[in-house]
C-alpha cells in the first residue's frame, strides 16, 4: 500500500523496497529515516563518489544490476542501497528476479535476519548467485553456438547450409548479455569493497566472512565473465570470416 509522508514506517521492518515509488512514499521513508533519497538522474552518476558515500551517518550506495536477462532485451538497471538506523532501504526501477526470489525467502528463514545489514548482504548473495546462474547457461549456449559454427555440432544440418545471419545474431546477444553481466558484477563489488572499508570493525565477525565470500565470488564471476567475453569475440570473428567466404563463392 501506498504510504503517506504522515504514516510512520513500521518500526520492525528491517527491509524497504522502494519499486518505482511515489513521491509520498519516498517523502514517508525520507521523513523516518531522516534519509535524502536519490532521483533516478542522481542513480545514474557515474563518478564513484556520487554512487558510494556517507550522508549523516547513512550508508548510500548504487550498484548496476542484471535484469530483463531472459528476453531478447537485457537491461543493466541501477538499484540503490541504503543503511540507516539498522535498515535496508532499496530504491531501484526494474524487477530484477534476485529481489522477487529473496522477497520469498525470507519468510521461510526466520530470525535469521536481525538488522538491515543481514538484509543487504542476503540480497547481494541472490544477486550475485543469480549471476552465476546466468553466466553458466551462457557458457552452454556459447559451446553451442561454436559447434555450429564450426560445422562440428549435433545441430549441424545435413543438406550443408547454415543460417550465418542467424548465428551472428545469437552470439551478438550472448556477448551482450555478458557485457551487462561483468558491469554489474564489478560495481557489486566495488560496493562491497566500499561496505568492508566503510564498517570494518563495525560488522559482526560472521558478517565480515561473509563480505569477504561475496567479495570474492563477485571478482571469481567477473574473471570468468571476460572468458565468455573474449570467447564470444572469437566467434563473432569467425561468424564474419564464414559469411565472407560464403559472399565470395556467390
Amino acid at each position: 500500500s501506498e504510504l503517506a509522508p504522515e504514516m510512520p514506517v513500521p518500526e520492525g521492518a528491517l527491509w524497504l523496497d522502494l519499486m518505482e515509488p511515489t513521491a509520498a512514499e519516498v517523502a514517508a521513508v525520507e521523513n523516518a529515516l531522516d534519509l535524502d533519497v536519490p532521483t533516478p538522474d542522481e542513480m545514474k552518476e557515474i563518478e564513484a563518489s556520487s554512487r558510494l558515500r556517507v550522508e549523516e551517518g547513512a550508508i548510500m550506495m548504487t550498484a548496476m544490476v542484471l535484469a530483463q536477462s531472459e528476453t531478447e532485451r537485457p537491461v543493466c538497471s541501477a538499484v540503490t542501497f541504503m543503511l540507516a538506523r539498522n535498515k535496508l532501504v532499496t530504491l531501484r526501477y526494474a524487477d530484477p528476479l534476485p529481489f522477487r526470489v529473496f522477497a520469498a525467502r525470507v519468510p521461510q528463514r526466520p530470525g535469521i535476519f536481525a538488522k538491515g545489514d543481514d538484509v543487504l548482504l542476503g540480497l547481494l548473495d541472490a544477486i550475485i548467485d543469480r549471476t552465476a546462474d546466468i553466466l553458466e547457461r551462457i557458457g552452454d549456449e556459447v559451446n553451442n553456438l561454436s559447434s555450429q559454427v564450426f560445422g562440428h555440432g549435433a545441430e549441424e544440418p545435413t543438406d550443408g547450409t547454415r543460417d550465418l545471419k542467424e548465428l551472428l545474431r545469437r552470439v551478438g546477444h550472448q556477448g551482450d548479455l555478458i557485457s551487462k553481466g561483468r558491469e554489474s558484477l564489478v560495481s557489486i563489488g566495488r560496493m562491497l569493497s566500499f561496505l568492508a572499508q566503510r564498517m570494518g570493525a563495525a560488522l559482526p565477525k560472521e558478517l565480515r566472512g561473509h563480505v569477504e565470500t561475496l567479495t570474492h565470488d563477485a571478482a571469481s564471476l567477473s574473471d570468468h565473465a571476460t572468458f565468455l567475453s573474449n570467447k564470444v569475440n572469437f566467434l563473432l570473428e569467425a561468424t564474419l570470416g564464414l559469411i565472407n567466404v560464403e559472399q565470395n563463392n556467390i
